[in-house]
């Protein structure tokens, strides 16, 4: 991000490897930095997929919670060292999956699962001319042609340069 070099949920993290014992009400205390790397990981699959607006939660227990929010969206997952990882995906007041204990494979999946809900793409074409156009029908995730059809890219659709 500009300014700081990190999302502020990434800058969060960090801190939550500094929190004091007893942090929340007696419990509590700093969250182990392999968890917290692992959230990391998983904030910036939420930004290869999209999802650019995230926050960071420590849990008492030593959990995790990182959040992605895309309009009416709100996707959550816990990284818990006793428990595993748990995803929730909510759009407004209606729960649309909960999935627990998942492993890393099965967590990608259904973050990219949520991501082409929220942002279907129905087709791409190149159109011949000296200057290479691209012509994308459907919603993308992102208003700039060159991410969008980066993004596009990474649902096993052909790469596209736009001019």
């Amino acid at each position: 991000m500009i300014g700081s070099g990190r999302p502020r949920a990434i800058r969060k993290l960090i801190e939550f490897a500094e929190l004091p014992a007893g942090w929340h009400y007696g419990q509590g205390g700093p969250i182990d930095r392999e968890l917290l790397g692992n959230a990391e990981d998983v904030i910036h699959l939420f930004f290869q997929l999209g999802l650019t607006l995230s926050d960071a939660f420590p849990g008492a227990a030593g959990e995790v919670m990182v959040v992605a929010y895309h309009r009416s969206h709100r996707i959550a997952v816990t990284l818990d060292p006793q428990v595993g990882i748990s995803f929730l995906h909510e759009d407004g007041d209606q729960e649309c999956c909960e999935r627990e204990n998942l492993s890393v494979a099965v967590l990608k999946e259904e973050l990219r699962r949520v991501a082409s809900e929220i942002w279907p793409i129905s087709g791409y074409s190149i159109q011949n001319s000296s200057n290479t156009t691209v012509t994308v029908s459907g919603t993308l995730p992102s208003k700039n042609p060159a991410m969008a059809v980066y993004l596009a890219s990474k649902s096993n659709v052909r790469p596209l340069v736009a001019a």
